[in-house]
């Protein structure tokens, strides 16, 4: 099993590594920006299918987006609607489009930036390769990532968000859950092969499930009783995190911090 695990993620690194280029060799260059209105709410939908996906909030618009390719059916669709104050947005990749079938040539990188202060009910699928996802402080009504292969670093740090959904295949994931909470979080993790971190305020109450896991768990500061992981605010604060995990082949880091 070791040795089929190793294998994995060297195999998982080769591949990830082909989808990252430098910018420099970039020839295409599409910039999209979506001006702020009168919207209380965005519902986003974006799938990537390979390379270097950044996010951050940095915007005073609704969203602002800069893509970056070598050929031109690396170019993305974007769409925007408004509906009773309620924006949709999506983008997503050429091959969604065409199913083209992407080489050792073909290069993409998309640097997005949301608003932090428009309610948003985010979904990304990412097929392959490199994320940097710093949503911290944002308004998140909801987060969804799917991922097929490749690395990804997530920051929901102080977003409160209330409903969280994370599934891998294979590669490595850190999810920063950090900061304060002014709810209670229902999340569901399903894991493959590789190794996740979980980062975890220290003084929030914590519930951790996992099951149907093979590999190793790795939780300083929780217990584990009746088949669940707790810290010692379990019980006795007003907001808990409820984290559920399924699956997977590898390691799971915890790690609370302030």
């Amino acid at each position: 099993m070791k040795k089929f695990y190793i294998f994995v993620c060297l195999s998982l690194a080769i591949v990830s590594m082909g989808f990252i280029r430098n910018p420099g060799s970039m020839s295409k260059e599409l910039k999209k920006s979506i001006a702020l209105g009168k919207v209380k709410e965005v519902k986003t939908d974006l799938s990537f299918t390979a390379g270097e996906l950044n996010i951050n909030s940095s915007t005073n618009q609704l969203s602002e987006g800069t893509y970056r390719f070598n050929i031109d059916k690396w170019k993305p669709e974007i769409t925007y609607t408004e509906e009773n104050l309620t924006g949709y947005l999506k983008i997503k990749s050429a091959n969604e489009r065409d199913n083209y079938n992407y080489d050792d040539k073909d290069n993409c990188i998309w640097d997005l930036s949301m608003n932090k202060k428009v309610k948003n009910d985010l979904t990304i699928k990412m097929i392959a390769g490199k994320g940097n996802i710093d949503l911290q402080d944002c308004d998140l009504k909801r987060f969804h990532f799917s991922m097929v292969a490749g690395e990804v670093i997530i920051s929901l740090k102080n977003t409160s968000v209330p409903n969280m959904e994370f599934k891998a295949g294979a590669g490595s994931a850190v999810i920063d859950l950090s900061g304060k909470w002014n709810n209670d979080l229902n999340a569901n993790i399903k894991g493959g092969v590789g190794e996740l971190t979980l980062k975890l305020p220290s003084h929030t109450g914590i519930k951790l499930d996992i099951h149907g896991f093979l590999g190793g768990t790795n939780t300083p500061g929780l217990k584990k009783e009746n088949g669940y992981y707790t810290n010692a605010l379990y019980g006795k604060t007003k907001e808990t995190l409820y984290i559920d995990f399924s699956g997977g082949i590898g390691n799971i880091n915890v790690k609370l911090v302030d």
